[in-house]
């Protein structure tokens, strides 16, 4: 079963910091994350929300995760980082569509 963490936080970053730092993690850190597939990247410009939301290939690597250091990092950065760990129901998640397999 795949699992789901969800990151919620706010910054005050312009749009373009915040769009570099994003791809920074998509290249530099995404690849070395033990068990994650995928990440989307939810961003609401007019506040400064934004956030996360990771597809793993494992509960244990997921609150792995959001156990860690990168976590850790973003907390010291972001004060109300809000991290939530999930189950997937993949065969559901697959009926819509959802990319859970690995490609």
């Amino acid at each position: 079963m795949s699992a789901i963490v969800i990151v919620q936080f706010k910054h005050d970053n312009s749009q373009e910091v915040h769009a570099d730092n994003a791809m920074r993690f998509s290249t530099d850190i995404a690849p070395s994350v033990d068990g994650l597939r995928w990440k989307l990247y939810p961003n609401r410009a007019s506040d400064g929300a934004a956030g996360g939301v990771y597809l793993f290939d494992s509960v244990e690597h997921a609150q792995s995760y959001a156990e860690g250091d990168i976590v850790a990092s973003m907390r010291e950065r972001y004060p109300d980082v809000s991290v939530e760990v999930y189950d997937n129901l993949d065969d559901a998640s697959r009926a819509t569509g959802a990319p859970i397999d690995p490609s």
